[in-house]
């Protein structure tokens, strides 16, 4: 199933508050392997919203991120 970027944004808020509640004191979140460059755009997109309302919000903790783009294959 394919996701929009407010899906995959929720998405990543529900995970990070049952990882937190887990006793989860960082997070790193990697970019996608994608070959379609739109999607991992929209991933890209959805790391930096996240990360500049994640750190300011109930959750005091720190994301760093990782693009993956090495690892991919030129198209």
């Amino acid at each position: 199933m394919k996701m929009n970027e407010e899906e995959l944004y929720e998405q990543a808020w529900w995970r990070l508050d049952n990882t937190v509640s887990q006793g989860t004191t960082a997070i790193d979140i990697k970019s996608d392997y994608g070959s379609i460059i739109k999607g991992v755009m929209k991933i890209i997109i959805v790391i930096s919203r996240f990360k500049k309302s994640g750190t300011s919000s109930n959750h005091d903790l720190p994301i760093k991120s990782a693009f993956l783009g090495a690892h991919t294959f030129p198209l």
